[in-house]
């Protein structure tokens, strides 16, 4: 998927990422976690897109189509970079993590759970300690489970993007 795939967004992501200051392979791993970069992507609650945008953080990131791929990468970067900004608290590269949960399961989930860490007398802007709560209530919480897995899959397509260089691309 990934070989035949990237050559045709590679530029856009590139361009898109510059554009943001981000890291187009972070970009790149983001869209195939989320579409396995196919445009026409529909999920069950109706996100849609290469990024997979929801219809309302389409609209509030200035997207009019979401199957368009470059409206779609588009969205999804300026949407990645604001999770950054609202995280600016917490350093690098654990923001990148943060940022990534937000984009999954929005900033609210994330602030809340930031709280319940607080509470717990433990440091909310660490990613050990958000991944560990995430990790031991996923069993309750099936959006927990599934940011686990996102944040866990998202990094290691990033690392497989960039350790080969995608070669063949």
């Amino acid at each position: 998927d990934l070989n035949q795939r990237m050559p045709i967004y590679k530029a856009s992501f590139k361009n898109t990422a510059a554009k943001y200051d981000l890291d187009w392979h972070l970009l790149a791993a983001i869209g195939y976690q989320e579409s396995y970069l196919k445009p026409n992507s529909v999920s069950p609650t109706g996100v849609r897109g290469l990024m997979m945008l929801t219809n309302s953080t389409a609209k509030a990131m200035g997207v009019s189509n979401r199957t368009d791929p470059a409206q779609s990468i588009e969205g999804g970067a300026k949407y990645y970079d604001q999770m950054l900004s609202r995280y600016s608290d917490v350093p690098y590269p654990d923001r990148n993590w943060y940022a990534l949960v937000a984009y999954n399961m929005g900033p609210g989930a994330v602030n809340n759970i930031q709280k319940r860490i607080r509470a717990q007398g433990k440091n909310p802007n660490n990613w050990v300690n958000l991944y560990s709560y995430l990790d031991r209530n996923k069993a309750s919480n099936g959006r927990y489970r599934q940011a686990v897995q996102y944040v866990t899959r998202i990094r290691s397509y990033l690392e497989h993007i960039k350790t080969t260089q995608l070669v063949n691309i």
